[in-house]
């Protein structure tokens, strides 16, 4: 009921654009990925659809990856491995190093999770590779953890 009211006052905002829309639905993606997951998975659903109808490949991306967050917070690795495949594509599309480091790093952990340790080793490299093109020591200093 909660994600209902809240995507409902998003898509009722008319002053704003699309991918202000898309901007706020992440940002309550991110903030409910705790407290309320489901909720939280839903506006991710939202966010994705707005990105797609108006193709805005760092949106769609973002979108993904945000929801593959909320997957991997639940344990629920198949599923957030799945989500945020399309997203390296749509970030490489717009030069987004910052956002390719975040993917791999992501399913580095994921990986680690699962087991598959010199897959996480790969995943952490590729993410440390893309991290340093970006100049950011703490996106650099990530796949480090």
């Amino acid at each position: 009921m909660i994600a209902f009211f809240i995507l409902f006052q998003l898509a009722t905002v008319t002053s704003d654009s699309d991918t202000t829309k898309i901007d706020k639905m992440l940002v309550k993606v991110w903030e409910l990925k705790y407290s309320e997951p489901n909720n939280s998975l839903l506006i991710a659903d939202s966010a994705i659809n707005l990105s797609d109808q108006v193709r805005n490949a760092k949106r769609q991306a973002h979108s993904r990856y945000y929801k593959a967050i909320v997957y991997y917070l639940q344990n629920e690795y198949d599923s957030a491995l799945l989500t945020m495949k399309p997203s390296v594509e749509f970030y490489k599309t717009v030069n987004d190093d910052y956002g390719i480091a975040s993917l791999y790093n992501l399913r580095g952990l994921i990986y680690e999770r699962k087991g598959w340790y010199e897959q996480a080793i790969s995943q952490y490299i590729s993410s440390q590779r893309y991290a340093a093109k970006t100049g950011n020591l703490i996106s650099q200093a990530n796949p480090l953890h």
